[in-house]
């Protein structure tokens, strides 16, 4: 007879794919037992509870994370805990959870902070959130339950599916993703001395504007990662097995990222801008720092970088005290999404930094109005039209054989008349490219 009290048939039958009896036996004896166990504790995938699924996470898979990832891990699993409670069974996870949750954050009932507890961090208080936030709290959770799901004990599945697959979670409908503009930086750098004296702040905001790095990447540079001379670049792409030939392309400097440092673990060398290496050159002569030492220490200790929440509060004083408006959801990603935006008219494969670092760097459409024609940054401009003109295939291809299109760029900004500008046949992109006077036809001599 089966479990259900009915005969059984040949489909209650599994072949275990071998011959031998004693190996049957010994597979026999251990299904038995796991039988046995389930009956005794209950314990079924459809009755694992979502503080196993939590506490299985948080040996298995929390110490792998990095310190912020785990901060944040904790926190909203404890308030998963709070709005379902621990004995939940992940299974009852439904559309009804899903809403009663979001109703909650959405009132500021559920909150990682408590106004009154020993929980609450420097005066937090308890705020509605968007659906952009509650977005990410349940991707988080459906994570979590994706790793259940492979996650095997004894031989079993931890869950059998992701309950979350087939609910509908709230979606932000307007995302807030302010861009800075380069007057905002300009005028915030203006009065950067008053909030730091020190100089970390202006450095650090003209490290964000120019290379497009995150806040925690720059706060955590050390002084051996800031590569100011060719020969200091090819000695770090040999360390970390780069091609050191790209060295030739960074004449006015480079950085490190390391890969602890990066969201996704990548490791990069890029090259600088000549603004960028003036404000190093004005930092580290006014601040030198050498070895493993921060670039950019706290006022705590010397030895510690500069905190994230400390230079974020500097750069609210800086804009305030240039008069300038908040910007809404915004502190220091706005100045990322602006060195992103200004590099949306090139081709794919040039706005990655991989590939900028191959092809060179001539700075910002700012720097380049700003230089006029009689700066050459690293050989992306000429010192007149005709020298433009004439330097022909070296100017306008880089050593892998691609368009150099900063130069295009600026041949287009100081070329006057209206015929099409010219470049060397063969090249892999025939586009038009923008410039003060309209569009200009690239096409083949």
């Amino acid at each position: 007879m089966s479990e259900s009290g009915k005969p059984r048939t040949i489909h209650d039958i599994k072949s275990l794919g071998h011959s031998d009896r004693r190996l049957a036996e010994r597979q026999a004896k251990a299904l038995a037992a796991k039988v046995a166990e389930a009956r005794l504790t209950g314990v079924t995938p459809d009755s694992i509870t979502l503080g196993q699924v939590f506490d299985r996470y948080r040996r298995e898979r929390l110490p792998a994370l990095r310190e912020k990832y785990r901060r944040h891990a904790v926190t909203r699993m404890s308030l998963f805990e709070q709005a379902w409670g621990r004995g939940a069974r992940v299974s009852d996870i439904g559309q009804s959870q899903i809403d009663r949750y979001s109703a909650l954050r959405r009132a500021g009932e559920l909150s990682p902070f408590d106004p009154e507890g020993a929980e609450n961090r420097k005066g937090k208080k308890p705020r509605k959130v968007r659906d952009g936030t509650l977005a990410g709290d349940f991707r988080w959770l459906s994570s979590v339950l994706n790793f259940a799901r492979r996650f095997n004990v004894n031989g079993r599945r931890l869950l059998r599916e992701n309950p979350l697959h087939d609910v509908r979670w709230p979606k932000e409908k307007n995302p807030r993703q302010p861009v800075a503009s380069h007057q905002r930086c300009t005028k915030t750098l203006e009065h950067t001395d008053e909030i730091d004296p020190r100089g970390r702040l202006r450095c650090v905001l003209t490290l964000a504007r120019y290379t497009g790095r995150r806040q925690g990447a720059i706060a955590a540079l050390r002084a051996s990662d800031v590569l100011l001379s060719t020969e200091a670049i090819r000695t770090k792409l040999a360390a970390v097995g780069m091609d050191e030939r790209i060295a030739d392309s960074m004449p006015d400097g480079a950085i490190h990222w390391s890969a602890e440092t990066d969201k996704v673990g990548l490791l990069h060398v890029t090259p600088i801008s000549g603004s960028m290496r003036a404000e190093l050159d004005r930092y580290l002569r006014a601040h030198p720092r050498i070895g493993e030492a921060p670039l950019f220490p706290s006022d705590e200790a010397d030895g510690t970088p500069l905190r994230t929440d400390v230079s974020a509060r500097w750069l609210l004083d800086a804009e305030a005290a240039a008069e300038l408006p908040k910007l809404e959801q915004g502190v220091w990603h706005p100045y990322r999404r602006l060195w992103a935006s200004e590099r949306k008219h090139l081709p794919p494969e040039r706005r990655c930094r991989s590939r900028r670092q191959l092809e060179g760097h001539c700075g910002t459409q700012e720097e380049l109005s700003a230089r006029g024609p009689g700066h050459d940054p690293g050989g992306c401009a000429a010192r007149s039209v005709e020298e433009l003109r004439g330097r022909g295939r070296d100017l306008f291809l880089s050593s892998q054989g691609r368009l150099n299109l900063p130069a295009v760029d600026t041949l287009v900004q100081l070329c006057p008349d209206p015929s099409p500008v010219r470049v060397p046949r063969g090249n892999p992109y025939h586009t038009r490219v923008g410039s003060v006077g309209g569009p200009r036809l690239v096409s083949d001599l």
